[in-house]
């Protein structure tokens, strides 16, 4: 299983390893979700949208997918 390095961006020092897999589906998910030009989503919108973008294999149910609402960032 790969992992990647995501930083919390409101506590920099917090870095912690996730499943790349994982993360690259919330990312992609993440990009469809949220809309590119205002008024923008509510953080409940966003889950709502997000489950339905979410593989089944990966977040059943939406499983763990309110641990990625904090602000991370992949780091290299």
């Amino acid at each position: 299983m790969a992992k990647i390095k995501v930083q919390n961006v409101n506590h920099p020092s917090s870095v912690r390893l996730v499943d790349a897999e994982m993360y690259q589906a919330m990312r992609k998910a993440y990009l469809a979700a949220v809309p590119t030009s205002p008024p923008g989503l509510t953080l409940a919108e966003i889950q709502k949208r997000l489950i339905a973008q979410l593989p089944p294999k990966l977040y059943p149910r939406g499983a763990k997918a309110g641990w990625w609402a904090k602000n991370r960032s992949a780091r290299p």
